[in-house]
């Protein structure tokens, strides 16, 4: 049995920067948010670390098509004044961008979302079962490395070494022990 199900892996995407003479240099990782509304529609998120949009007019997204090689994106991070297209937290290093699904979907995109309701434990309901020693995954695309005919996410296993002080709200900080490297 998967320690991780696959569409977890199929909601994680390859953010790169364009680079002199149209290359892209695949440089980071993000993953898609679905956020539900009342009325059965929702709100797709692109989220990453705000240091991956921070100095950046656009970036590329690479998804999964159905049957085909992956398709890139470019997602423009600021207005024609200027002004920043994209949202963050001021003390986290987290930022989130919304998302066209309509056009993804016309484009055959293979897309998962981590779900709002789903996937996502909540320190205001109380619930968040989690301590150290337990187990966690660090999931993206380290040194530029998303796969050659699909994204094909890097899967690393850690444990959380430190979170006591962050559930106490002492810290804005938790400590993992995971191999991960720039990109992820």
């Amino acid at each position: 049995m998967a320690l991780l199900p696959s569409h977890y892996l199929d909601a994680v995407v390859a953010i790169g920067f364009l680079q002199p003479a149209g290359h892209v240099h695949w440089g980071a990782t993000g993953f898609l948010y679905w956020y539900p509304l009342p009325d059965d529609r929702g709100l797709l998120f692109l989220l990453t670390n705000k240091h991956v949009f921070q100095e950046q007019d656009a970036v590329k997204v690479r998804m999964n098509r159905i049957g085909n090689d992956p398709r890139e994106y470019t997602v423009h991070l600021k207005d024609e004044h200027e002004q920043p297209l994209w949202s963050s937290h001021e003390q986290c290093d987290v930022a989130a961008i919304s998302i066209n699904m309509k056009r993804m979907r016309e484009d055959g995109i293979d897309f998962k979302a981590f779900q709002h309701e789903d996937y996502i434990e909540s320190l205001r309901t109380g619930e968040l079962a989690i301590s150290e020693g337990d187990g966690i995954f660090a999931l993206g695309f380290p040194l530029g490395m998303p796969g050659e005919r699909r994204n094909d996410t890097i899967v690393r296993q850690g444990v959380v070494a430190r979170i006591r002080d962050w559930l106490d709200k002492r810290k804005n900080e938790i400590v993992i022990d995971a191999n991960i490297f720039p990109g992820n």
